[in-house]
């Protein structure tokens, strides 16, 4: 069997991936970011481990070349509050963060929403067709008990579970990430519920963004994922 780990940008898609390269079932390959892997659908090895986020996926029918190559490919998927999605995707997208020499694509009011929207839909097909091949993980359930979380994920893949799964942040890739995810935040759950405050005070004054414009925008999303009452949102297939 072989893991692919997919998600919106900003979606916790990285803690997955570094939480799945603690198990001694999986490898993860030379390119552990495969931003290839639905453009150019083809055969992956056993035990194949890459992350590629939705932003990536050219269309739905790619998914289904991407999954019928490879019917022992399991999808772990991301997710987390859209709306703390939408607001990290706008602050880290900026100029001068995370190494960015320009504004990201999706930190901009127009390709916020449409990641966002294209997430879903991958999602929603990924469910539909593929629905014994996906698990769906959440942030907010990784950071608020990571244990059983890692056992749920584990399951779910069919994969053994590891205790080096739990010690993640120790092998984040990007510096920036692993800088500031040292340890598991709980301050990171429901940002939006304090977008004044975070960043410094980032959204608080921006009048470049209409923070609730966007929110309503994908308002359709965060009830379907259960993310009005947060902590009544479980992980499933």
């Amino acid at each position: 069997m072989s893991v692919l780990v997919v998600g919106c940008g900003r979606s916790g898609s990285n803690m997955v991936l570094e939480i799945l390269r603690g198990s001694p079932t999986l490898k993860a390959t030379s390119i552990i970011e495969d931003k290839t892997i639905f453009k150019n659908p083809h055969l992956i090895k056993d035990n194949y481990l890459s992350k590629c986020d939705t932003w990536y996926i050219p269309t739905l029918d790619h998914i289904n070349k991407l999954m019928n190559l490879n019917p022992n490919l399991y999808i772990a998927f991301s997710l987390r509050h859209p709306k703390d999605m939408v607001l990290s995707k706008i602050k880290r997208g900026q100029p001068g963060e995370d190494g960015n020499s320009g504004i990201a694509e999706d930190a901009t009011t127009e390709g916020c929403i449409k990641d966002i929207n294209h997430m879903f839909n991958c999602y929603l097909h990924l469910k539909k067709y593929y629905e014994k091949r996906i698990f769906l993980i959440k942030m907010e359930e990784i950071i608020e008990n990571i244990e059983l979380t890692c056992n749920k994920l584990c399951k779910g893949l069919k994969i053994e579970y590891n205790e080096n799964m739990l010690n993640f942040t120790s092998r984040m890739r990007n510096l920036h990430k692993k800088n500031r995810y040292k340890k598991l935040d709980k301050e990171q759950i429901n940002l939006w519920k304090r977008k004044n405050e975070i960043y410094g005070g980032f959204f608080k004054d921006n009048k470049k963004y209409n923070i609730e414009e966007i929110f309503n925008k994908i308002d359709n999303i965060i009830k379907y994922f259960n993310y009005e009452e947060i902590n009544n949102s479980t992980s499933r297939f």
